[in-house]
C-alpha cells in the first residue's frame, strides 16, 4: 500500500531540474549565437575600414602581395593538428564532470601536440619566408620587405595557435 502511494505521487524535482538544465542549454547555445554574430559583424566592419586604407597605402600590386602571403600563411595555419578543436569538442563534452585533474592533462596535451607541430610551422614558415619574393613575383628592392612581412605573419600564425588554447576552453564550457 505504501509503495502504490509513492508512485501516485507526482515527481516534480526530477522535472523541474530538467527544466532548468534545458533552459541553461538553451541560453549557452543563445550565447554561442550571438558571439559568432558579433565576431562576424566586427571582422566584417574592420574589414570595410581597413581594406581601403591598406589599398591606398600599399598600392594595388603591394596591396595583392599582402593577400598572397596572408593565404600561404593561412595554409600553413591550417596544419596544426587540430588539437585545440579536439580540446574544445573533449571539454564541451565532459563539461559537467569535476574531475579538474583531467581536464588539466587534456589541456596539456593540447599544448604537447602544439609544441610536436611546432618545428614544423617552423620549417615551412622559414621556407615560406625564404621563398615568398619568387611566389609573389616582386620586384628585388622589395625582396626584404616581402621577408620581413612574411616572417610576421609566420610569428601571428604560430602565436595563434598557440593563443587559441585558451580560447578553445572557453568554446567548451559555453
Amino acid at each position: 500500500m505504501a509503495a502504490e502511494t509513492l508512485e501516485l505521487l507526482p515527481q516534480t524535482g526530477v522535472a523541474e531540474s530538467e527544466t532548468r538544465r534545458d533552459s541553461a542549454l538553451t541560453r549557452r547555445a543563445s550565447l554561442n549565437v550571438a558571439q559568432a554574430l558579433l565576431d562576424y559583424s566586427v571582422k566584417l566592419g574592420v574589414g570595410l575600414v581597413i581594406v581601403p586604407i591598406l589599398v591606398s597605402g600599399l598600392g594595388r600590386t603591394l596591396f595583392g602581395v599582402w593577400e598572397m602571403l596572408g593565404r600561404l600563411a593561412g595554409y600553413i595555419e591550417s596544419a596544426d593538428g587540430r588539437s585545440t578543436h579536439a580540446l574544445r569538442l573533449v571539454i564541451s563534452n565532459q563539461q559537467s564532470s569535476d574531475d579538474h585533474t583531467a581536464k588539466r592533462r587534456w589541456i596539456g596535451s593540447a599544448l604537447a601536440v602544439w609544441i610536436c607541430f611546432l618545428p614544423f610551422w617552423a620549417t615551412a614558415g622559414a621556407l615560406l619566408i625564404w621563398l615568398a619574393p619568387s611566389i609573389t613575383k616582386v620586384p628585388p628592392e622589395f625582396h626584404f620587405t616581402v621577408r620581413v612581412a612574411c616572417g610576421l605573419m609566420m610569428g601571428a600564425v604560430i602565436l595563434g595557435g598557440l593563443a587559441s588554447l585558451p580560447e578553445s576552453v572557453l568554446r567548451g564550457m559555453n
